[in-house]
């Protein structure tokens, strides 16, 4: 299975766990950026030191060239302000 279907299987096995701020595991709950680390360090793409915020991810994955299907999106005016 291609890395894109895992991330939508597992990211599918997590519908109804509690978004928590600041949550970093389906056992508490998750925030948006959690969930992604989460999904991330179960690929093995990310060590389970990475800086787990959104900004985190932006220093690890840069800007986009090209928006596919499944990506994610972040935006603000800064940033610290996404």
């Amino acid at each position: 299975m291609e890395p894109k279907a895992n991330f939508i299987c597992w990211a599918a096995q997590l519908v109804g766990v509690p978004y928590i701020w600041a949550g970093s595991t389906p056992d508490t709950g998750l925030d948006c950026s959690g969930l992604m680390v989460w999904l991330l360090q179960k690929a093995g793409l990310v060590s389970p030191d990475f800086d787990t915020t959104a900004q985190g991810l932006y220093k690890k994955y840069g800007k986009l060239k090209a928006i596919e299907p499944g990506d994610l999106i972040f935006y603000g005016k800064s940033p610290s302000e996404i």
